[in-house]
């Protein structure tokens, strides 16, 4: 019977044959005659028509069912078993996450938690919703940053949905709500949420630690709290390392723990450490399955750099990072890195172009209200003014710089930001000012253990004070600091403290 009506559609050419190896497969000539023939059938047939064809997918074409999950979605929902529906638009997102498919992947969620709006509030719906909306704002971290305001409404949603059902936020929420605090720079939501952190780093199971160690040890890192974050890395890398939390991660599809190695690398470029030290931080980064890490991997290597001020290495991480980003479309990336790579464009004399890209990227920071690394990312800014000669647009960067550093939770490039005020103000002509920044960063690094930042501030003083011939203040300012940071010759401030004191 059906063959004859398929000849029969046939012969009238309103179905074509469409060739291709297996079974034979029928198309219809035109989408008119498809919507027509649609909207021929009344609404309880079409949901019959389209629970057959659901059941066929998954009995007679069950690999196709499991390959393209969406159409079985279409048909569950079109035949009103909206609950199986839900659940193949949630599997059909996740498969496309995993393909960095990531476009589809939000289109496929956002349908998920469109369908489960539709069935009665309860327990299990709201269990689906809140790993619907958990998965959808990962996709969003991953190819817009935590600053994304889509990000923040669904993981704030899925914050409320999971405290009214049952009291508890998942570990994964904790991880990304951590994160879109510290990217926005919300010191007083990070400190509300650093209980939690502190329960669940004392935990045995290693997810549940590194989920409260993590967001703890960044967190001290961006307020300049320098060795205590060093002491939490130092407890976060190894849990890091287990396969009880790289089993959870590849479950996941996403590594959030990666961050943990990758800022403890920052971290200890910023305390002067070994780049031995900070290079196999890097590389345990490296090895993890995540298909940002590479990108990652590269943009905090840049940084590392950027604090020995080695900036051949930091150009080249930066040039592989920015292409990595494009490639992938990780803008949030992307930005971090053309902030370091025009840094080291004005700084081989390229001012116009390195301005522009440090402009560029600092414009999307702003716009997407990542906050945090807009203030970190100020001090490129205004370095490169400085090296262009630039004094009243270097002034405004380090002004707007401060003003952040007082109301917002990032601190960590406070002292930087001082000896930048300290430079411009001099070549303003306003020495004693000059002289009074330059100090205040060298007090403030010294204060936090943040030894490139003192290297550096005490070079700067250093210098002022040798052309002025107070070679005496000058040694007194400088030795200290060059003695504490004898294992750190590549960085390029303790040649240049060497040089000074063989002046004196």
């Amino acid at each position: 019977m059906l063959q004859q009506d398929l000849s029969e559609l046939l012969a009238c050419r309103l179905l074509l044959v469409r060739p291709g190896a297996g079974e034979q497969a029928y198309v219809f000539r035109h989408a008119l005659v498809r919507e027509a023939a649609y909207d021929s059938m009344v609404r309880a047939t079409r949901q019959r028509v389209h629970r057959c064809i659901a059941t066929a997918l998954r009995t007679q074409l069950p690999a196709l069912g499991e390959q393209q999950p969406e159409l079985l979605a279409q048909h569950l929902e079109a035949g009103g078993e909206l609950a199986e529906a839900s659940e193949q638009w949630y599997c059909a997102g996740d498969r496309a996450f995993r393909r960095a498919a990531n476009a589809e992947a939000k289109a496929h969620l956002e349908r998920a938690l469109t369908v489960l709006a539709g069935l009665p509030e309860t327990p299990d719906r709201t269990r689906r919703e809140v790993e619907a909306l958990t998965l959808l704002g990962t996709v969003y971290h991953y190819t817009s940053g935590h600053a994304h305001p889509r990000a923040r409404e669904v993981f704030a949603q899925a914050r409320t949905l999971s405290e009214r059902h049952d009291g508890e936020i998942s570990l994964k929420i904790v991880t990304h709500l951590s994160g879109a605090y510290i990217v926005e720079g919300n010191r007083d939501a990070m400190d509300a949420l650093a209980p939690r952190c502190e329960r669940l780093a004392t935990s045995s199971d290693p997810v549940a630690c590194l989920t409260g160690l993590g967001p703890l040890a960044i967190d001290a890192f961006w307020r300049g709290h320098h060795r205590r974050a060093a002491e939490l890395f130092d407890r976060a890398v190894p849990v890091y390392r287990t396969d009880g939390f790289r089993a959870f991660a590849e479950m996941y599809g996403w590594d959030g723990g990666v961050f943990v190695p990758l800022y403890a690398a920052w971290n200890g470029a910023v305390m002067g450490e070994a780049e031995a030290r900070t290079d196999a931080l890097l590389a345990a980064a490296a090895a993890s399955f995540d298909p940002q890490a590479p990108a990652l991997v590269r943009a905090f290597a840049m940084a590392c750099s950027l604090a020995r001020r080695d900036m051949a290495a930091a150009r080249a991480y930066a040039e592989e990072a920015i292409a990595i980003s494009t490639e992938q479309r990780f803008y949030g990336v992307l930005a971090l890195a053309l902030c370091g790579h025009g840094l080291t464009l004005v700084t081989a004399g390229e001012h116009a172009d390195g301005l522009a890209e440090i402009q560029r990227a600092i414009a999307g920071l702003r716009a997407a209200g990542a906050k945090t690394p807009l203030g970190y990312y100020l001090t490129y800014l205004a370095g490169a003014y400085l090296l262009a000669g630039d004094v009243s647009e270097g002034l405004a960067a380090t002004a707007e710089g401060l003003k952040r550093c007082q109301r917002e939770l990032a601190r960590v490039h406070e002292p930087e930001l001082l000896r930048l005020e300290g430079l411009l103000l001099l070549l303003r002509g306003d020495e004693q000012s000059a002289a009074s920044r330059l100090r205040d960063a060298l007090d403030l690094a010294r204060e936090r253990d943040a030894r490139a930042w003192e290297l550096r501030a005490a070079v700067s003083l250093g210098q002022f004070l040798r052309d002025r011939g107070r070679l005496a203040e000058m040694d007194a300012v400088v030795r200290p600091t060059y003695e504490r940071c004898s294992e750190n010759d590549a960085f390029a401030d303790r040649r240049e403290a060497s040089a000074l004191l063989s002046r004196s």
